[in-house]
């Protein structure tokens, strides 16, 4: 009980600096616009996964705090995969619409159905990937490894963007088949970090917080999502080769880092694999 007044205290201060921020924002701007509210749960998005990350090593014993910071590395990194994984239904989409060639017997097809494309491979590869992982046995890579091949299959398929970018410059249209590779190879990275996610999240909770570290897992997507209000409003700008090659990049840059760290991750994990 004490703890979980402590709790409601901390929200409560949150919420009332968030909303005096977001009086802020619009007081500076000279007006309310639609932007207040992006930049409000921008700031709300990556504020409450720290403050329940504070609340959540105070309030548990010091064995299961190294399990705990262990799952900080696989929570900021599900932060940066949604990131770029959740951009297929915003960017992705509107390049399919605007600059991908979808003429099929003289009939254009809808940009949305490339939307069914991801779903697809998820029957289609889902089935092999239980298979491949129950078959290794104790010979599969650490949740860790996994992880950091996600993060690089996600950047190759940024990198992969950025290619197809330049290809539909200068007004022109590229195959359907850019982005049904893209889909292809985001669908292998998600199967390599969504479901030992869901299961590494249930294996590292401490016992006072098993069924909160559940929801703390998917608000890595919702974090996610909120980042790419702000960082999707670098497209423009940018241009769809750069902004694809850069977060691609940094996708690739975090994938090896995590490989690089593995072995400590590993350490912090304990019992769990």
């Amino acid at each position: 009980p004490a703890e979980r007044r402590h709790a409601f205290a901390w929200g409560g201060v949150a919420a009332a600096a968030l909303a005096a921020l977001l009086v802020l924002d619009v007081a500076v701007s000279g007006g309310f616009r639609i932007e207040h509210v992006i930049n409000f749960f921008s700031v709300l998005g990556v504020a409450l996964p720290v403050a329940y990350f504070a609340i959540m090593f105070r309030g548990v014993d010091r064995e299961y705090r190294p399990k705990l910071q262990a799952y900080v590395w696989f929570f900021v990194t599900a932060v940066v995969f949604w990131m770029i994984y959740d951009q297929s239904g915003s960017l992705l989409n509107l390049f399919a619409e605007q600059k991908t060639n979808r003429d099929m017997f003289g009939w254009e097809f809808p940009a949305s159905w490339l939307q069914s494309v991801n779903p697809a491979f998820i029957v289609l590869l889902a089935p092999l990937f239980a298979t491949l992982w129950q078959r290794l046995g104790a010979r599969q890579p650490s949740t860790a490894v996994k992880f950091a091949f996600a993060m690089v299959g996600i950047g190759l398929s940024f990198v992969v963007m950025g290619a197809a970018g330049a290809a539909a410059g200068d007004g022109r249209k590229v195959a359907v088949w850019w982005l049904v590779g893209v889909y292809f190879v985001q669908t292998v990275a998600e199967l390599c970090l969504s479901p030992v996610g869901l299961s590494v999240t249930t294996k590292l909770a401490p016992p006072n917080f098993a069924s909160q570290m559940m929801g703390l897992w998917f608000l890595a997507t919702a974090t996610a999502n909120t980042i790419n209000g702000q960082v999707t409003k670098l497209n423009e700008p940018l241009g769809d080769t750069m902004y694809y090659g850069l977060l691609g990049a940094v996708a690739i840059l975090g994938g090896v880092a995590f490989f690089l760290f593995a072995g400590k991750i590993r350490a912090l994990t304990g019992d769990v694999r």
